[in-house]
């Protein structure tokens, strides 16, 4: 069988479109994305008001715990730098 015999099972090239067929069909593309764009932001402002909110309290734990993180940190590396660097 030569080769202008064969067809293969499905089409491999899609069929050539018009400009006009190219923006209706990007239009309906970008109609679809705007439309889960606005289902996901619905079911995260659903997910959003279900969730607790922080209280003065919590948000205090929470700048004590950077705080004590930042020191460490710093101590960590004065440690480092008095045993590695200044030793010499």
């Amino acid at each position: 069988m030569s080769r202008k015999q064969y067809t293969p099972p499905s089409q491999t090239h899609s069929k050539k479109q018009t400009r006009s067929e190219q923006k209706a069909e990007l239009a309906e593309q970008r109609k679809k994305y705007e439309e889960q764009q606005a289902e996901q932001q619905a079911q995260q402002t659903e997910v959003d008001t279900s969730l607790p909110m922080p209280t003065e309290e919590d948000k205090a734990q929470l700048r004590k715990l950077a705080l004590w993180s930042a020191v460490g940190i710093l101590l960590l590396l004065a440690l480092m730098y008095w045993t590695f660097i200044s030793g010499n």
